[in-house]
């Protein structure tokens, strides 16, 4: 009983002595509870980390993949899937002196990512051949020597800001600056080439690591290097898995095809091209068949070309005065490896020999045929690609009216004019078969789930 009272009074005495912090404490507790749902959102957010697999064998600051680009930087301009181009940074833009003097405006309300507000010195591409006026801050003006109707979609790539930094940070590259959504902050180099490339916003971090090649990115998912694949051509066994979650999209502004070097006496008559074209098995019957170097989303599409369908009798035909019994060597990627199989079997059927070559990397100054897969330009010029006079037309392809075309066709400003050149460019080109176009790439995107 004695302990009792004394555990009474003590009680009582603290209770007295401590009444207004208790209640203080009672009150703010039960506020707390009550707006904990409040309160909570208040609090910063944990950014997100996400770990993504590139597939690039020569990535490099300049050359990103154009949607990491994107997330860093803008443009003056930008393209849609159509071709068509669109404002970007630039509020709108006139062409005068017959397509050789370029206006551009910018938009007012546009900063970079330290802060700044962007100007018109601050766009700093470098043209060769380009007179660049700048009468004030929001007009910038380049003149060019000849009209290059192309010029709205080279100004769509992102720009970025000169800084003035320490050696160091230069090397380091983590003080570029862009007006996109998310910052650099850490890059690693392999050599010349990206090994990875840290962005950051508000609320995420994306980590970009590169690969070589198909195989050692899915390699790197499965030791959980990467949570996720962009852009993949095949799957392998990622197919059977049950713990990922698979996107498949048809990217329109990728093909692959069969390109004839018509340097090599045996692939200089157009017969013989058109014979394999015609024997090419498997071709796509839906949406993803490929029929031109062409977008077939672009304005400047032609889906009237011939199409090549498997006819083993027509190639027979074109066929009839030549002998077929000489070797050809047909190169390629792993990922098209079983589909080159499948064309060497219809090839031989035809009579000829065919030495199948399967490289990572494939040389393109020296092939006989190659099967492999093609980026296509947003801007339906290919003056690059299949002019006579290009060390990048690696067909070695050369028709005075196709260079004709393709000379015009960059020129001409009027976007009519321009489709009908570009329809008369596909239609020879395709007639002469440097190359046989066969579907548009399925892309996968693996995810972690």
């Amino acid at each position: 009983m004695r302990k009792l009272r004394y555990f009474y009074w003590l009680s009582q005495s603290f209770f007295k002595k401590h009444l207004w912090i208790i209640l203080a404490a009672a009150i703010f507790g039960a506020v707390s509870f009550n707006q904990s749902a409040t309160i909570i959102k208040l609090l910063p957010k944990p950014k997100t980390t996400q770990y993504i697999g590139v597939v690039s064998f020569d990535s490099t600051l300049s050359n990103l993949p154009s949607y990491i680009q994107d997330r860093i930087s803008d443009g003056l301009t930008s393209i849609d899937e159509s071709g068509n181009f669109q404002p970007n940074l630039a509020a709108n833009w006139q062409i005068i002196d017959d397509g050789k003097t370029y206006i551009f405006k910018l938009k007012p309300d546009i900063y970079w990512q330290d802060g700044s507000r962007l100007v018109a010195s601050d766009i700093n591409y470098s043209f060769k051949d380009v007179d660049i006026d700048i009468p004030d801050d929001q007009t910038i003006i380049f003149k060019l020597k000849e009209p290059f109707a192309p010029f709205p979609s080279i100004v769509s790539q992102p720009i970025f800001k000169r800084t003035h930094t320490p050696i160091l940070q230069l090397v380091n590259r983590t003080n570029i600056i862009g007006t996109g959504e998310y910052k650099i902050t850490k890059l690693n180099l392999s050599g010349n080439y990206l090994g990875q490339i840290n962005l950051e916003s508000d609320h995420d971090r994306l980590i970009y690591r590169f690969y070589h090649t198909e195989n050692a990115a899915i390699t790197a998912f499965k030791l959980a290097e990467v949570d996720q694949l962009e852009d993949l051509s095949q799957l392998d066994d990622l197919a059977d898995w049950n713990t990922i979650t698979i996107t498949t999209k048809l990217d329109p502004q990728k093909y692959i095809g069969v390109f004839f070097n018509t340097r090599d006496t045996n692939l200089s008559s157009k017969n013989v091209r058109q014979a394999l074209a015609y024997t090419i098995p498997d071709k796509p019957t839906d949406d993803t068949r490929a029929y031109s170097p062409i977008s077939p989303k672009s304005w400047a599409y032609n889906p009237k070309v011939k199409p090549y369908d498997y006819s083993f009798d027509s190639a027979q035909k074109l066929l009839a005065d030549y002998k077929t019994d000489f070797e050809l060597e047909l190169t390629t990627t792993p990922s098209y490896a079983d589909m080159a199989e499948d064309i060497k079997t219809s090839w031989e059927q035809l009579g000829f020999k065919i030495k199948l070559k399967v490289v990572n990397f494939p040389d393109t100054s020296n092939y006989q045929i190659l099967l492999a897969g093609q980026q296509i330009p947003f801007d339906p010029d290919q003056y690059l690609l299949w002019h006579s006079t290009q060390a990048t037309n690696i067909t070695g392809y050369q028709n005075a009216k196709v260079d004709k075309l393709l000379e015009d066709g960059r020129k001409e400003i009027d976007q009519k004019k321009r489709k009908e050149i570009y329809l008369d460019f596909q239609r020879f080109l395709v007639e002469d078969t440097p190359a046989a176009f066969i579907k548009h790439l399925q892309i996968y995107t693996v995810t972690r789930n």
